[in-house]
């Protein structure tokens, strides 16, 4: 009960199911023999050919035709025979049989079967998850965080140095931009000129008005030498309106020094890693500096970076808004009174989230050295008795609040090892990445070694993606009314034809393209999410494997929910984008935490 509770209630946004060594060890002791994977095999090819005898439809002896009258499973059958006789190789090791499975898993996805339902699905599934147990080997302990556009804030760095604490066997890289410090604040006055917001024009409006700067900005960097982007923007707002901007990148300028400083002496496993110096390299590094500096969009300028530093050091990736997780018996769900209502709301993503944060807020609440910056606060505690008494199912649990309180009262005396679970080893498949399952914020994956790595195939994706963007967006402002006459939309078209954009199953691509401009400032535009964020991980990882068995609701992946907390009073406020609907299906892979 333990486990499966807090694994629900501290992880909503990740992959729920967790599943790590000790507890498979003591769930799964037996794995599959040789004899049983065969039995397996054999049952499902017998059902495959089964399904060619007796339920052909027009559609499929259509298809057939297609495929020069092949047997319509021929591929796949022929696979699975392979995988039977390579098992009887004594040669045949855990790696070779993992690849060997993988590859089978795709043909799965070419098939016309539904194995949504299918029983060997999930015999499959298990042997797939011990492969991967066998296989999965440590990620470099190296922590990587980016802040990028302007200095860390006070709780940026009070979290950070929770992470360096709690896990002094771990590098933590804090990856900013000396060339970039003023991107944050000639945005904001960008988008708040009086010019813009004084005037009674509508969202699209203030919109294409912000775009034009964006656009003239773009037009005077493309012309520099492009060394020294933040005095650019120095020389640019002040053509704009004069202001005292100069004060503003000294001041930063200043505190990144400071940070630097003072963060290593507390904690002498953080390191501050300058983008400007190592990530000329990049293969990605033309599309960093260009949403730097035409959209200046940190969410999408992150996801580029992200990337490129998992690609050559591995490890783990973080948004500086995330927390470990509490320790388990530090979970009040567990306790008696509340194990009925926590199966009345485990299903509730909302309510979970809601308790959780309103669990954080009472812990730091109750020791506010973990983070010094930070306010006492009681809105989400509050927020979650408002919420109980409104529901006639759960009024009858109103006190919870209370008793958060009264529960975490004592919190202040336990050491931070004694709060909060430290990350330890963490094991990935070699070429594979393991990934938030709603989000891009936290990744983990060994560097690549060859072309083959997912990661590496993500950076294929952003870098075609961007490809395609700026020949739909060349010589154009990249407002709507551009797009809404016959040859814009003729080129937009041949363009999306030639890149068989229209063949890629990622919702929402081609709106992506045409209103990428608008992503960040008007609410419904979400480009970044499918140009270079969460769609992406998910288009690899569907590209690699059928997607019945990375589909969401499958109990196929590894969970992360017993490492990493994101429901924390800083996700809730998050300034980088506008807030996102968590409901986006973005699989994890397994692995053990």
């Amino acid at each position: 009960m333990e486990n499966k509770v807090w694994s629900k209630f501290n992880g909503l946004r990740i992959n729920l199911q967790i599943i790590n060594p000790k507890i498979h060890s003591e769930n799964e002791k037996k794995y599959f023999s040789k004899n049983e994977k065969i039995e397996i095999i054999n049952t499902i090819i017998k059902e495959l050919k089964e399904f060619d005898k007796n339920k052909y439809n027009p559609v499929i002896r259509y298809w057939n035709k297609l495929r020069d009258k092949k047997n319509f499973h021929h591929d796949l059958i022929e696979s699975l025979k392979s995988y039977i006789a390579q098992l009887q190789d004594k040669n045949f090791d855990s790696e070779m049989e993992f690849s060997k499975l993988s590859e089978i898993m795709k043909l799965f996805g070419q098939s016309a079967i539904n194995f949504r339902n299918a029983p060997h699905k999930d015999q499959i599934n298990k042997i797939y998850k011990e492969l991967y147990l066998k296989t999965a080997k440590y990620v470099p302990k190296e922590l990587h965080f980016v802040w990028i556009g302007g200095p860390l804030g006070e709780i940026q760095k009070d979290y950070i140095k929770i992470w360096a604490e709690l896990n002094p066997d771990y590098k933590i890289n804090i990856w900013y931009d000396s060339n970039n410090l003023l991107e944050h604040e000639t945005s904001k006055i960008i988008k708040n000129d009086k010019n813009i917001l004084e005037v009674n024009l509508n969202k699209q409006q203030q919109a294409d008005i912000i775009i034009e700067r964006q656009n003239s900005y773009y037009e005077k960097y493309l012309r520099s030498n492009k060394k020294n982007t933040d005095q650019l923007r120095i020389d640019f707002l002040d053509d704009l309106e004069p202001n005292e901007i100069l004060k503003t990148l000294l001041e930063n300028k200043n505190k990144v020094k400071n940070d630097q400083i003072n963060m290593k002496n507390d904690h002498d496993n953080i390191n501050f890693r300058d983008i400007n110096e190592e990530g000329k390299k990049w293969r990605l590094y033309n599309i960093y500096n260009q949403e730097m500096n035409l959209r200046m969009n940190l969410a999408a300028a992150s996801d580029i970076a992200r990337l490129e530093i998992l690609n050559e050091f591995g490890g783990i990736y973080l948004d500086t808004d995330i927390l470990p997780t509490v320790k388990h018996n530090k979970d009040i769900l567990n306790t008696t009174k509340y194990r009925d209502f926590y199966n009345l709301i485990e299903n509730d993503s909302q309510i979970l989230r809601n308790i959780n944060i309103a669990i954080y807020e009472s812990i730091l609440n109750n020791n506010q050295s973990l983070i010094n910056s930070r306010e006492m606060s009681e809105k989400h505690l509050n927020q979650l008795t408002s919420k109980l008494l409104k529901d006639p199912n759960l009024v009858e649990y109103k006190n919870l609040s209370n008793d958060i309180k009264i529960f975490y009262s004592e919190i202040s005396k336990l050491k931070i090892s004694e709060i909060f679970t430290s990350i330890g080893n963490f094991s990935v498949n070699e070429g594979l990445f393991r990934i938030a399952e709603q989000s891009n914020s936290i990744i983990a994956s060994h560097k690549s070694t060859d072309q083959n790595a997912l990661i590496q195939k993500a950076i294929m994706i952003v870098e075609e993606n961007y490809e395609i963007l700026n020949k739909i967006h060349k010589n154009t402002p990249g407002t709507s009314s551009v797009f809404n006459t016959a040859p814009e939309a003729d080129k937009i078209y041949k363009t999306l034809m030639d890149y068989k954009v229209l063949d890629r199953t990622v919702a929402n691509i081609v709106q992506s393209f045409t209103n990428y401009r608008y992503d960040g400032l008007i609410e419904s535009m979400k480009s970044t999410i499918v140009l270079s964020g969460p769609s992406v991980y998910e288009e690899v990882l569907q590209n690699y494997y059928h997607d019945e068995f990375v589909n969401s609701k499958l109990k196929f992946r590894f969970g992360l929910s017993d490492k990493f907390n994101f429901n924390t009073e800083e996700d809730t406020k998050s300034s980088w984008t506008i807030q996102t609907d968590h409901s986006l299906g973005i699989v994890t892979i397994p692995g053990n935490c």
